[in-house]
């Protein structure tokens, strides 16, 4: 099982895949718009790539790379194709992409017990623990939303972070870490 890569370029059968996959990973309040996403993938710094194990399309990564961190936007993996191990694959792939920078992500917080989606979230965090990653105790914030930072450094500056982000964003999207 060896994960291809390509690049997501627009309206290609590639792109379609993506597309439904972002769909349906991503609820619509968690989503930039995809045409967004597709053509900012084709900017210096920032990636948006489809994985093949061999034709089978499997998943996707959004990365935003600047000098001092690697910033996993997205990562979904099809339904189908989860727990046999791809996941961990492209997390390893975008792990050796950073070098010494560390990565960081965010994921829905593990504060609140009653929220539907618990064991899908403890899920989600023991799978990103098991690959490196380990959550701060700080959150980012985009517009009303608010996310755990996992990363694989924890003297990651949150500074450092927090601009990066704002840059990618261009400011349209409230984002504030705290």
């Amino acid at each position: 099982m060896a994960v291809r890569v390509r690049k997501v370029y627009p309206f290609t059968p590639t792109f379609r895949q993506v597309a439904s996959l972002y769909e349906a990973a991503f609820p619509a309040c968690e989503r930039l718009p995809l045409w967004q996403l597709s053509w900012n993938g084709l900017k210096k710094g920032q990636e948006f790539l489809a994985y093949y194990d061999k034709q089978t399309f499997i998943g996707l990564t959004y990365t935003i790379y600047t000098d001092s961190l690697v910033y996993l936007l997205f990562l979904a993996v099809e339904e189908s194709k989860q727990s046999q191990g791809y996941g961990s694959q492209i997390l390893a792939q975008v792990k050796k992409e950073a070098g010494v920078c560390p990565c960081v992500l965010t994921i829905e917080p593990m504060d609140d017990p009653n929220v539907s989606n618990r064991a899908q979230r403890l899920k989600r965090l023991a799978f990103y623990e098991k690959n490196g990653y380990q959550a701060l105790n700080h959150f980012y914030f985009e517009g009303t939303e608010r996310y755990q930072i996992l990363t694989t450094d924890k003297t990651l500056s949150l500074v450092a972070l927090e601009n990066a982000l704002a840059k990618t964003f261009l400011g349209k999207h409230g984002v504030r870490v705290d």
